[in-house]
């Protein structure tokens, strides 16, 4: 590590050169940290060689201490927890963070915000903010998606809120803080391995998860810090084949069930049971319709997770829907 650098901005990309400019130009646009630097970390997931020469001169123009990582071609990629882990290989920073390529950052003080409250934290420190969503660029998406439903959990945590929070009430929300709005030490993320590079689908809440678990010290910014902008699905060409579907149900499966056997703080694991047990159903149901017998087993195996009186109705909708099905 550079002791001059306490922040590296990991960003991956793949072919996406038009959006990748305004992720980048909002880290440029990051007020100064005191006499500290930060840096962007670029991996390039194989992209092809016009979009490659793109993103060289990119970072050419910013004024940023910046490193580049060419991936040679994969024709599916490396996937992205590959990509992030050879960013923090190469990250010089006290402390990762990590934006999409297709996101930007809205808050030009995260960084100092970030820096004033993480300098002289211990090594297994987290910092957690929120971002808004847009569809089709311009649409503000007004449903809670993040763990921004805290601030209703928690009146205490409305904006504007910076500091500790506790774990109990972080795994209280339903759902996790995004890689664009999360900043962990470079020491905490290499005692958690990383990125399980076995998962492309979720791999966020995955270690999301998992750092909440171990973390020593948990800052959390209630503030909007960043933006993303939501994938049009339509653009696809198969986004929505059961094969695809039945790929990221299993990862999830595999997340969560890897997390529960392993956790040390006991709602963490209860959340991953229960999450499970769902997806387990949710797995059945789409056998179904394709007629493998395999689901029977697998509802029964969800009901064996979390056998609560909501799951009783899931299982009972599931065996009315199995059976007609058979006839």
């Amino acid at each position: 590590m550079n002791p001059d650098t306490f922040f590296s901005v990991i960003v991956t990309t793949r072919n996406r050169s038009d959006l990748l400019s305004r992720a980048l130009e909002s880290i440029a646009k990051q007020k100064p940290c005191g006499t500290f630097n930060h840096e962007i970390v670029l991996v390039d997931d194989g992209s092809s060689v016009e979009h490659k020469e793109i993103n060289l001169s990119l970072l050419t123009r910013l004024n940023l201490k910046t490193s580049y990582k060419y991936l040679e071609y994969s024709r599916q990629g490396h996937g992205p927890s590959h990509a992030r882990n050879r960013g923090a290989q190469l990250a010089q920073g006290e402390y990762l963070c990590f934006l999409d390529d297709d996101d930007y950052w809205t808050d030009d003080t995260l960084l100092a915000t970030a820096h004033s409250h993480l300098f002289a934290k211990n090594n297994r420190s987290l910092f957690l903010s929120n971002q808004d969503a847009v569809l089709n660029e311009t649409e503000i998406v007004d449903k809670s998606i993040w763990i921004e439903d805290l601030k209703i959990l928690f009146p205490e945590l409305e904006v504007p809120f910076i500091g500790n929070v506790d774990k109990e009430k972080l795994l209280s929300s339903n759902s996790f803080a995004h890689l664009n709005c999360t900043i962990i030490s470079k020491v905490f993320f290499e005692q958690l391995d990383g990125f399980d590079e076995a998962i492309r689908y979720e791999e966020d809440r995955d270690f999301y998860y998992r750092a909440i678990d171990q973390a020593e010290t948990v800052i959390y910014n209630s503030h909007n810090v960043s933006r993303h902008v939501i994938p049009n699905n339509k653009n696809k060409t198969n986004a929505s084949t059961s094969l695809e579907k039945v790929s990221k149900l299993n990862m999830q499966i595999y997340s969560m069930s890897k997390i529960a056997s392993s956790a040390t703080h006991k709602k963490l694991i209860k959340l991953c049971n229960k999450r499970q047990s769902y997806l387990t159903y949710e797995l059945a149901y789409l056998l179904i319709n394709e007629k493998r017998s395999r689901s029977i087993v697998l509802a029964l195996k969800g009901f064996q997770l979390s056998p609560s009186l909501s799951l009783v109705k899931y299982c009972y909708d599931f065996c009315l829907s199995f059976f007609r099905q058979a006839k």
